[in-house]
């Protein structure tokens, strides 16, 4: 708390002097309206030309929200519903119902590594060299195949600046004991820049119960990170190696018997990356696209019997165990762009190599390999209407060969009115971990199971947008649509004996809808909000004499504000998250028993300034204002019991600062 009114001190300290400014810093210019997208595209064009429904957010918007990492950046999004699996798997999330292995989260198109039942922690995506986000909801699968049946979330790496040098430093502080530290630097000489960078992130655990001065809802993170790029450009393109290194720690302390012992938990993750890439225009209408990488993960899961009289720790041998990934991810896409004759298209090829080692593993080593070809071609009729039908064709060597066709159309009635529908079928063959790896979360013993069958799945999305300009004020809308339908979802079954193991549900079906808009009354405002509903098939409708679907409902809004003279923007960020029903079956009387998820309301509100011609950049805000806190356990309606309990922290007070050099 010290920090940050030291913080608040510092920016009403330059506000005397930034009224003298006449200037608007880019950071707080009105969000451009030919955002450039990369994300299932054959080459970068403007968001306007794709056929996709994509989601960007940009840098304006992740330096308004404060976020330090992924988890952060998407609590407030209308269609992703962020969840805390628990204090050992960490933060997941979901996309039109659909969660776990079915979310595919890429940095520059190359997937991240590193699941623990299913979950690819959002606390393990760090920001700090992320220019923006793109999102795409439902499947994408002919181009990026498995586990992107639900969507997938792109996050885009800075570029390089071009300059002889320059450097980043930034720190972040919050109330609830956490503390930020990084900094990169970039080195330009004629066709060749290196960029570097370091960062540490340290979280002390949080409580809310003060009179347990011991066990943390939360427990303690400590972060290491770094990442190295070269890059060379030539004529027509480019090439670029990538190093990254993450690192974290993760102590759980346990409750005191009364024997006054407990059982402490210490998780350590590692995950290193490193991806060579190529990008070459090798004429007018022909691109050439290739990716290397190769990925190591690590995760070593420790228990500790504690003796608190003593204050001694003894490990807990059987309940100790290491599990490593390493993945070998190689893609090659080749782009027909070609506007004047109206048809385009794009095939290529990717391979994914993945080999798991553990004591829980069955054999101690388990691999599997998936080899695929993919294809689209775009068709743009009369200049308002796009087809773009593809398909993928994978073989992968426990579960064999498959076909994933797709379509996507586009009607543009005029520049202010467009529509756009999608057919896609989806395909995910189970993973290894889920197949082979026996592990422990906690007290729980989570089991795999060699019998799963792979997933299909079937997507229809329509969506619109709608531009309205009267008076120099703006109004966009965009109402969308989806259902999707997959047969052998893969899940974990119910619990016996704090036991619990993967299976495979018959029928698994989400549908829903959703309105977005967005309102500018002036150059100054611009106010943004939307509303969802969302339908979850009731597996226990088969059974039991229940609803088939089970229903819950979204809001969210923004509004943020610009003063012109003092360079200033004021941020305003709300979620509704309506009450959520479950199902579980109790499995001594059989009984079905009915759960809820009460409804939460989240608001945040924080000031951004930047200072001496965008050399300082400081943020200061107030998250969860409602004081939100802990949520009632639900059971879902796939018997997959979720603990959101510690989901929230309640209010806390931030400053971020970034030093441009």
């Amino acid at each position: 708390m010290r920090y940050f009114i030291i913080s608040i001190v510092i920016v009403l300290s330059f506000f005397k002097q930034s009224f003298a400014q006449n200037t608007i810093n880019d950071s707080i210019k009105t969000e451009s309206l030919d955002e450039v997208v990369v994300t299932a595209q054959y080459v970068p064009q403007s968001i306007k030309k794709s056929v996709y429904k994509i989601r960007v957010i940009n840098s304006d918007e992740m330096k308004a929200l404060g976020a330090t990492n992924l988890r952060d950046l998407l609590y407030h999004e209308l269609n992703l519903e962020v969840f805390q699996e628990s204090s050992f798997a960490g933060t997941g999330i979901e996309i039109q119902g659909i969660s776990q292995e079915n979310i595919k989260i890429l940095i520059d198109g190359v997937p991240v590594v590193g699941r623990l039942n299913g979950t690819i922690d959002l606390n393990h995506i760090v920001l700090d060299n992320i220019e923006k986000v793109e999102i795409v909801e439902g499947p994408t699968s002919v181009y990026y195949g498995t586990d992107a049946m639900g969507g997938v979330i792109n996050l885009i790496t800075k570029k390089t600046e071009l300059e002889d040098y320059s450097s980043t430093f930034q720190s972040y502080i919050e109330s609830i004991n956490t503390f930020n530290l990084s900094g990169k630097a970039e080195f330009t000489k004629i066709n060749n820049t290196v960029n570097f960078g370091l960062g540490r992130n340290y979280f002390d655990g949080y409580n809310a119960d003060e009179n347990n001065s011991r066990k943390s809802d939360w427990g303690s993170r400590e972060q290491y990170f770094g990442n190295i790029t070269f890059q060379h450009r030539f004529d027509k393109g480019n090439w670029q190696y990538d190093s990254r290194y993450f690192s974290e720690e993760l102590i759980n302390l346990g409750e005191v018997t009364p024997q006054n012992n407990a059982i402490d938990f210490v998780s350590d993750t590692r995950r290193f990356e490193n991806v060579i890439r190529f990008n070459s225009q090798l004429s007018k209408f022909n691109f050439l696209e290739g990716i290397a990488s190769w990925s190591n993960y690590k995760r070593t899961k420790r228990t500790y019997l504690t003796d608190i009289d003593n204050n001694t720790q003894e490990l807990i041998e059987k309940q100790t165990d290491t599990t490593k990934n390493e993945t070998v991810f190689l893609k090659g896409q080749y782009s027909h762009v070609n506007n004047e004759k109206n048809v385009s298209y794009s095939f290529g090829f990717d391979t994914n190599l993945e080999t798991v080692k553990g004591a829980r593993i069955k054999d101690q080593t388990q691999k599997m390999n998936s080899y695929a070809l993919f294809a689209s071609v775009n068709f743009n009729f009369f200049e308002k209407f796009k087809v773009q039908p593809g398909a993928r064709y994978t073989y992968n060597n426990v579960y064999g060969s498959v076909v994933s066709p797709a379509i996507n159309l586009k009607y543009q009635f005029n520049e202010k009115n467009q529509i756009l529908a999608s057919y896609a079928k989806g395909y995910r063959a189970p993973s290894l971990n889920q197949l082979y790896l026996d592990f422990t979360v906690g007290p729980f013993l989570i089991l795999g199971n060699e019998n799963l069958e792979a997933e299909n799945s079937h997507n229809i999305t329509v969506s619109s947008k709608h531009i309205l300009i009267f008076d120099q004020q703006k109004l966009i809308i965009e109402p969308s649509l989806f259902y999707n339908d997959i047969d052998n979802l893969i899940t974990l079954g119910p619990m016996v004996n704090f036991t619990r193991q993967y299976i495979n549900i018959d029928i698994n079906k989400t549908r829903g809808g959703n309105i977005k808009f967005s309102y500018e009354p002036a150059q100054n405002l611009r106010i943004t909000g939307g509303i969802s509903v969302l339908a979850k098939y009731n597996t226990f409708t088969e059974g039991y004499d229940t609803d088939d679907f089970i229903l819950t409902n979204k809001i969210n809004a923004s509004a943020k504000y610009t003063l012109k003279k003092i360079a200033t923007t004021f941020n305003l960020f709300f979620k509704h998250s309506g009450e959520e029903l479950g199902y579980y079956v109790e499995r001594t009387t059989d009984d079905l028993i009915k759960t809820e998820l009460d409804p939460y309301n989240l608001l945040d509100f924080n000031i951004y300034k930047s200072f001496l011609k965008n050399k300082l950049n400081l943020t200061i805000g107030i998250k969860n204002i409602l004081n939100e806190t802990n949520l009632d356990n639900i059971a879902s309606s796939t018997s997959e019991v979720r603990n959101s309990q510690s989901f929230l922290y309640g209010t806390s007070y931030f400053a971020k600062a970034v030093i441009n050099l």
